[in-house]
């Protein structure tokens, strides 16, 4: 399964949907959608329906909120579950990043 992504503006927050596998081979085109939002918005990532995620998507995820945090924006990860969350649990993500349980608590966040 391949990787699908859209973005939805509430308000002043950049919500980005993932949908699918985040690996090697889709990470690149994220990392180029994520470039466009981190320096100039608030961000917001919802895992709720990734299915998996590779080393390389976390690379991706880890470069979005530190560009995000560079240009001293908001960045936030919500509505992981799943195999998704054990990997930004194992990998220490969930204590370095604003993970959030759902989607709303993440918005909420970075507001």
């Amino acid at each position: 399964m391949s990787l699908e992504f859209t973005t939805e503006q509430i308000g002043e927050v950049a919500v980005v949907v993932l949908r699918g596998h985040l690996d090697a081979s889709s990470a690149p085109n994220l990392d180029a959608a994520l470039r466009e939002h981190a320096a100039s918005t608030p961000l917001v990532l919802d895992l709720s329906a990734l299915d998996y995620t590779s080393s390389a998507g976390l690379r991706v995820v880890l470069a979005a909120a530190k560009r995000s945090a560079a240009a001293h924006g908001k960045f936030a990860i919500g509505g992981a579950h799943g195999t998704v969350q054990q990997v930004l649990d194992i990998s220490g993500f969930s204590s370095m990043l604003a993970v959030h349980p759902s989607r709303d608590e993440a918005l909420a966040a970075v507001r």
